[in-house]
């Protein structure tokens, strides 16, 4: 019988980093494959649910897999739901991930309560309102979090599964520059629930006429405070180091500057 890897369930787990990969691949080598690839029987399909990395190891290697059917997993979304519960049983989660797995959760229920056969009128959508509301409670409190965290997460889950793969393995790694209200915000422009933000006369100037810019910067830093000067300070080096700038790499500058200003090597008006 077929064993098929279906992409949208793959897709669910993370991928192995490079050294989980070859610590994976020596157990192996030398015990073997002991745990069963577990899968759901789909007709004449075995389509796998648990395992996705050990059997392409097994495959490269020909080391032989045994299966094992979940018997509580008999269509697709019974699919989905067990591959999210055991993924959100583990440990090795990015707070990225465990949004993502949170909120698809829900949208895939809230998918199982909408697609109710012969539903019609003002009475379908109370029930399926009730029926959300419900589900949203249930999860924030399996899962520790505010019901409104449940929601977030949900449009989060939307935003990823709207991304390039490449993006949303970024993404869900917590290695993009983007935050998640950040892939959120531009998720919702994207699909016209939220207006594109306004560019401010200020941004205007900083992109369009570079020798004015740099005329308040110069001013900024010599006549502002503290914190204007060290936020400009913070933009500089991001642009200038980008992800390799340290958390601790401005303050430890700005500290450098004040040192070398009460030492008297940077003269008051070049600041």
């Amino acid at each position: 019988m077929e064993l098929v890897i279906d992409p949208e369930l793959r897709d669910l787990i993370p991928p192995l980093e490079e050294a989980e990969r070859a610590k994976l691949e020596a157990s192996l080598r030398k015990d073997g494959c002991l745990d069963s690839l577990k899968i759901w029987r789909d007709g004449d399909r075995q389509v796998l649910l648990d395992g996705h990395n050990r059997k392409e190891i097994c495959d490269r290697l020909d080391v032989p897999y045994r299966v094992e059917e979940v018997a509580s997993v008999t269509n697709r979304y019974e699919a989905i739901q067990w591959m999210i519960d055991l993924q959100l049983s583990r440990r090795n989660l990015t707070p990225e991930r465990k949004s993502y797995l949170r909120g698809r959760r829900y949208n895939e229920e809230k998918r199982a309560h909408g697609a109710e056969p012969g539903g019609r009128g003002n009475q379908h959508l109370v029930r399926y309102h009730n029926d959300t509301l419900r589900t949203r409670e249930a999860l924030a409190k399996e899962y520790g979090v505010g019901s409104a965290t449940i929601v977030r997460d949900a449009v989060f889950a939307e935003a990823i599964d709207a991304l390039p793969s490449e993006e949303r393995v970024e993404v869900l790694s917590g290695r993009s520059a983007k935050t998640k209200t950040q892939v959120i915000r531009d998720h919702l422009i994207a699909t016209g629930q939220r207006k594109p933000p306004t560019e401010k006369p200020i941004e205007k100037i900083y992109r369009t006429d570079t020798h004015k810019a740099l005329d308040m910067l110069d001013y900024h830093m010599r006549v502002g405070n503290r914190e204007i000067k060290l936020e400009i300070l913070t933009e500089i080096l991001r642009f200038l180091h980008g992800d390799l700038l340290e958390p601790g790499d401005v303050d430890r500058i700005w500290n450098q500057i004040r040192r070398e200003e009460s030492n008297g090597k940077i003269d008051a008006d070049n600041r």
